[in-house]
């Protein structure tokens, strides 16, 4: 394990590559993925602002500036963009909307900031981006919530989601469903924390309700599996990522939950030599081709965030050792990226383990690059390996 430092150590001194100041229209400091990213994305830099607050030494006011920035470009009656710009150019495509993180972000930020002023300043909004969620991305006969499409879920070509005209708005998916799941739980915890007892007592009951639902139409008993389904009823049986995020949340119960993960998270058309694959090896459209425009890949390849809500997942239901597996074999997959590359990617090649994307042609003439939540490493080494990594 000692050898997995150098990789520690080279992702804790890249912080300054990944933090910007307050630029044009972004009035608060910010952080970016690396490689050739200047925006602050949602999801790329809640998993890294999440990091930052879990150090030895905190850092959690770029938790705060994240919401903050967010909210510069909030609009009551529209959705709210995934990305910051410092240009003024704010991006309202339905592909391109804020996943459902804010509430999450804003309680901790509150927590860890000490600063229950600014939670009560910022909680109507907050509030507002889960409310409108509800309003025109849910579906009414089941009561279950559906993406746009795959690109606005952050896999981006995530074909449980799907990217045709037929797809969109059609899938009721895994994923979303439990981090809006996970949303109702941190509106309710902000709002007790701020003494709104009776908000705090709606989300809990508008959590637990969203639960049953999730179990009563996206888990099937008899396959112990989770499946997206489409609103028209037709399940989507792709092994991808996204049919394993209610387990990072808790949603199934401890032994149907360890069930799952070993026989479908744990077996080899998932877990490759190098991490777990973000879609199964038996899947007709698995791939590990170098893309990220127009799309990024996640029909195959080895992603670091996936890896670290599936080793939550694992930890949460008691598998220990699997959670520990998961993480050696990314951090070797990491450690010889950064020795062949002298940095990292977004996404590694599920049968040779070889960093994808960005190549040199889509970096500005430099192989590799990414940050981002490749840190996330750094929290499942010290998670699963404490006595090795302590909290850095």
């Amino acid at each position: 394990m000692e050898k997995y430092r150098e990789l520690v150590d080279y992702l804790l001194s890249s912080y300054p590559n990944i933090i910007r100041p307050a630029l044009g229209a972004i009035p608060y400091p910010y952080l970016i993925p690396g490689g050739f990213y200047t925006q602050q994305w949602d999801w790329d830099a809640y998993f890294m602002a999440n990091h930052l607050c879990s150090r030895r030494e905190p850092k959690p006011q770029y938790l705060k500036y994240w919401v903050d920035n967010f909210l510069s470009i909030f609009d009551p009656n529209e959705d709210t963009p995934a990305c910051v710009r410092a240009d003024e150019k704010v991006i309202r495509h339905p592909s391109l909307i804020l996943k459902p993180f804010l509430a999450r972000g804003a309680v901790r930020a509150m927590k860890d900031n000490h600063d229950e002023d600014w939670g009560r300043e910022v909680f109507p909004k907050v509030e507002n981006t889960v409310l409108r969620w509800e309003k025109v991305r849910r579906d009414e006969p089941t009561g279950l919530f559906f993406w746009y499409d795959s690109m606005m879920s952050g896999a981006d070509n995530n074909p449980a989601v799907g990217d045709s005209p037929e797809d969109v708005n059609q899938v009721l998916s895994c994923d979303v469903n439990a981090y809006i799941y996970a949303e109702y739980l941190a509106l309710s915890e902000m709002a007790s924390l701020l003494g709104y007892a009776d908000k705090a007592e709606l989300y809990q009951k508008k959590a637990e309700t969203l639960k049953a639902k999730i179990i009563e139409h996206l888990y099937h008993a008899d396959e112990n599996m989770f499946w997206n389904r489409r609103r028209d009823g037709r399940i989507v049986r792709r092994n991808a990522f996204s049919n394993y995020i209610p387990l990072t949340f808790g949603i199934l119960d401890e032994e149907r939950g360890r069930a799952l993960l070993k026989d479908h998270l744990m077996d080899r058309k998932m877990l490759s030599r190098y991490g777990v694959r973000s879609l199964a090896q038996d899947d007709p459209d698995y791939n590990n081709e170098c893309m990220i425009v127009p799309y990024s890949n996640w029909q195959g390849p080895v992603w670091v965030v996936a890896n670290y809500l599936h080793t939550v997942a694992l930890n949460r239901y008691g598998l220990k050792e699997e959670a520990k597996e998961v993480t050696k074999r990314l951090a070797e997959t990491l450690l010889k990226d950064l020795h062949n590359c002298g940095s990292l990617h977004e996404n590694y090649c599920a049968e040779c383990g070889g960093g994808l994307a960005p190549d040199a042609d889509m970096n500005k003439g430099k192989e590799g690059g990414f940050i981002s939540w490749d840190l996330l490493i750094v929290d499942m080494l010290e998670e699963n390996f404490p006595e090795v990594f302590p909290k850095a």
